[in-house]
């Protein structure tokens, strides 16, 4: 005679099968938002690490742009970019480096970086972004 799983034990295998993927989905959204953030980190890095080249070369922090509001000239302070989940800005003549999430689970915090290598995190940012 043919022994066969009965449909309780196939319903407990489901169950555990449901559980252990909703925990590895669950991780694997953190990893992927955490990777998002490092590779924030490393542009504001590069940033930080240009500025201080500027500031080695002797080069003015700020560049000269034509504003016809004043006829004459004004500073460009602020440089605005953005990728798909970052917006940066880097203020030139007090080196600050920002970088703000666009849209996911931590949207609107903002990492910021200074000329010295030093991090600092907006709101409750949770700590498996900051390390």
């Amino acid at each position: 005679m043919r022994r066969s799983f009965t449909l309780i034990e196939i319903l407990i295998v489901v169950l555990i099968l449901g559980i252990l993927s909703t925990v590895s989905l669950i991780h694997l959204n953190r990893v992927i938002e955490r990777s998002r953030w490092l590779e924030a980190r490393m542009i504001l890095n590069e940033l930080r690490l240009g500025q201080k080249k500027l500031e080695i070369s002797g080069l003015p922090l700020c560049e000269a742009e034509y504003d016809p509001t004043v006829q004459g000239f004004k500073c460009i302070n602020v440089y605005f970019t953005e990728s798909k989940y970052f917006d940066y800005r880097l203020w030139r003549t007090r080196f600050v480096a920002e970088a703000k999430r666009k849209s996911g689970p931590l949207v609107n915090r903002v990492m910021y970086i200074d000329i010295d290598g030093n991090l600092d995190y907006t709101g409750d940012t949770p700590d498996w972004v900051k390390y």
